[in-house]
């Protein structure tokens, strides 16, 4: 067997996509697959060198994300022309020569089956050209539905509907086809009559924590969400509906925390929504466990059924994994209200109602019998469902072969990051973006709008708006918006009382360490929390809970938590750690028995 690997991106640590087809290629035996990857220029990769030993041709892909050309009425046809036009040369000139390059590729790695991720234009229109002129079964992956790949790039009518027929040639005439949800496999094999299985994101059964059964017993409740944000209204209803309730739930105050590339859109304060970033999987599933409910919005935009219905969620598995009830916000038709409904596994709220949405959360906080069986039941739906054996079996069946690899027979891809051979690679995909011209031309046009703006800013201000008609009325126009900031600010901030932020976090187990302190102590200027429990999880959740963002938290010396585990935790949600001692001889004695590096050292006076 030799499998030659069609994508848009390569097995990666930093993207979704990669994540996925890490898992799988983990599958392959040595020397039982290569790459033909074209690359986003925009995108940054992180190779991964578990893989880099691995046969592979990287190619830059032409422009497939048209929405920068301005869309509004009155220019969107100018728009939709400049796409079909470039769509055409993309594919008469570009992707004809990615065509002949792959096969030419494929014959020297002697490959007997590709299999080809169909994402975007190029993979669509390469994928039964090359298996074609390879003489070879195709296998295709599919993530989501052309559709909204199409909308979401801003293709035009005629593009869209030529690409549509090619995904769906691509399908027919594949062996078998790997989708991103179960309704998605049942419907390509009535649809295509071809053989059809989901491949769905999985992980290492270590992965998966221990089911908490009951809402933590603390002053507050965090609400944890993962990934993008391509359902931003229902996030919206989220963010009004906390607005409304002041922030709180069953009498408790509530934070939202949020693991991704992106930070969460919206007007908020970053002292309810703490954006924690992008996580390995590993830290995401700890953080995760750590939230009493985990939220999981998907579109109800009826242009986005087709995504909706037959996509699944990744983030979804990984809360699977973390052991909490779940609240999936999306309609009664998409996939994971369906999957909730056969397992339950967690609660759905079918409604863009704020109130729905209200109530929902009430109830799953107030009734501990479902609370319980929710969490419970999240666990063994990951582990009937989820785990790498699953995968490893549902891709078997995918890319015709029984011989694949077990979870113990990792790194057989392996390079070493110091080989010259791996900083080659590196170095051909970390400047693939200086070489490719619809990367500069994409820049340029970014530049010309964004000085456009800026430049019509400036007419506005500095000439319209001191012609005699135009003058009341821009006045009134800029008074209108500044009395809506400030409105905006003096609700956020209720009622404009601005608390300043504190110098210092510590935590401390002692009461006595507190009384210590002296009345020369200004403690106005310090967050003080009194932990008694050596959970480092409890003292997590109650840094977590606080109403303001730091980034360094400080422990008395006395803690008996062993100070790498405290700092190695906390780096897991971004934030350093430091340790206050009584008297300088403390402090002296401490750093003759252990240095630790990265660790902020404070004497009390």
């Amino acid at each position: 067997m030799k499998i030659l690997l069609l994508s848009d991106i390569p097995p990666c640590e930093n993207l979704t996509a990669g994540l996925v087809l890490s898992a799988l290629v983990r599958f392959v035996p040595k020397g039982s697959i290569c790459f033909y990857i074209v690359l986003n220029p925009i995108i940054d990769i992180k190779l991964n060198p578990e893989f880099a030993n691995i046969p592979m041709r990287l190619e830059t892909k032409p422009n497939e994300n048209w929405n920068f050309l301005p869309q509004r009425r009155g220019l969107n046809k100018l728009s939709r022309l400049i796409t079909f036009a470039g769509e055409k040369v993309n594919e008469q000139f570009i992707v004809s020569k990615r065509i002949k390059d792959a096969i030419e590729f494929g014959k020297s790695q002697n490959v007997d089956r590709v299999w080809a991720v169909l994402q975007g234009q190029t993979t669509i229109r390469m994928a039964e050209a090359v298996a074609k002129g390879l003489e070879v079964p195709l296998h295709t992956h599919v993530w989501d539905p052309f559709s909204w790949w199409a909308d979401a790039h801003a293709l035009d009518r005629v593009t869209k509907n030529r690409v549509q027929k090619q995904f769906n040639k691509a399908i027919k005439a594949s062996q078998f086809v790997a989708t991103a949800s179960k309704p998605m496999a049942e419907l390509y094999h009535s649809e295509f009559g071809v053989n059809s299985v989901p491949v769905i994101a999985s992980h290492p059964i270590e992965l998966a924590k221990s089911p908490v059964t009951e809402l933590t017993n603390d002053e507050g409740i965090l609400i944890g969400m993962a990934g993008q944000f391509y359902a931003s209204k229902e996030w919206e209803c989220l963010i009004k509906m906390l607005e409304c309730s002041n922030w709180r739930l069953n009498n408790k105050k509530v934070k939202l925390i949020v693991l991704g590339p992106q930070k969460p859109p919206g007007e908020y304060l970053d002292t309810n929504v703490k954006y924690l970033g992008w996580k390995d999987q590993k830290d995401a599933a700890y953080i995760l466990s750590l939230c009493d409910i985990l939220y999981c919005p998907y579109p109800f935009d009826k242009k986005l059924k087709e995504v909706s219905t037959f996509s699944f969620p990744s983030k979804f598995v990984l809360y699977l994994a973390a052991g909490r009830p779940i609240v999936f916000h999306g309609p009664d038709y998409a996939s994971p209200t369906k999957y909730i409904a056969d397992k339950q596994c967690g609660v759905v709220v079918g409604s863009l109602l704020p109130t729905t949405l209200y109530n929902t959360l009430e109830n799953l906080i107030n009734d501990r019998t479902l609370y319980s069986n929710c969490a419970k039941k999240a666990q063994t739906a990951f582990i009937n469902d989820f785990t790498l054996n699953s995968l490893r079996e549902c891709f078997a069946r995918f890319i015709g072969c029984d011989e694949l690899v077990g979870d113990l027979e990792n790194n057989q891809h392996y390079l070493s990051s110091e080989d010259n051979k791996f900083k080659e690679i590196e170095h051909r995909i970390s400047n693939r973006k200086y070489s490719s011209f619809s990367y500069v031309a994409h820049g340029k046009l970014i530049l010309a709008k964004r000085n456009i703006v800026k430049t019509r800013e400036w007419l506005r201000k500095k000439v319209v708006s001191r012609i005699p008609p135009f003058k009341r009325f821009y006045l009134e126009i800029d008074y209108y918006n500044r009395e809506v900031k400030r409105l905006n600010k003096i609700i956020m901030f209720q009622n404009g009382k601005v608390v300043d932020k504190p110098e210092l976090l510590i935590i401390t187990q002692s009461k006595l360490w507190i009384d210590g302190l002296g009345d020369e102590f200004d403690r106005a200027k310090y967050i003080i929390i009194l932990s008694e429990s050596n959970s480092i999880e409890c003292l997590i959740r109650k840094f977590l809970l606080i109403d303001y963002d730091i980034s360094i938290v400080y422990f008395d010396s006395n803690i008996s938590i062993d100070i790498e585990i405290l700092k190695s935790e906390f780096k897991k949600i971004g934030k350093k750690i430091g340790i206050i001692f009584d008297s300088n001889n403390n402090l002296e004695s401490f750093m003759k028995k252990e240095a630790h590096e990265d660790i902020e050292y404070l004497v009390k006076k």
